[in-house]
């Protein structure tokens, strides 16, 4: 199974003038990953308090657009990280994080994990 954690802004929940917002397009790529991958799971832990409401409804059409994985998408608004035992970690985060930033949060337990990292601010 793939665990996504993914770094998100609220500037990434809006839709953009291209159709979509920056979350849908993120997920897209955890999903394309997965699917690219063979697996058929797909976790994904949204690691900022964001309204879970807005969250999905960004995620919407990247969800419709993908029902043959099995995906699980969890608003982790808790200090710390998510146990992820069993999976496969992608870092994914928009504009706002840099990856140097975001591999200086994680422990190393998750860091040995981490196969991939997406990160918008990379490119």
């Amino acid at each position: 199974m793939i665990c996504a954690l993914l770094y998100l802004s609220d500037e990434s929940l809006f839709e953009r003038d291209e159709g979509g917002s920056l979350a849908s397009e993120l997920l897209r790529e955890a999903l394309h990953y997965a699917r690219k991958s063979g697996d058929k799971r797909l976790s994904v832990f949204v690691i900022k308090p964001l309204d879970s409401a807005k969250v999905f409804e960004a995620f919407r059409s990247a969800i419709q657009d993908n029902l043959d994985i099995s995906l699980t998408i969890y608003s982790w608004k808790k200090g710390g990280f998510p146990k992820l035992e069993n999976c496969k970690v992608l870092v994914i985060c928009d504009e706002t994080y840099r990856q140097d930033k975001v591999t200086n949060e994680l422990p190393n337990e998750i860091k040995v994990k981490v196969e991939k990292y997406l990160c918008k601010g990379e490119r």
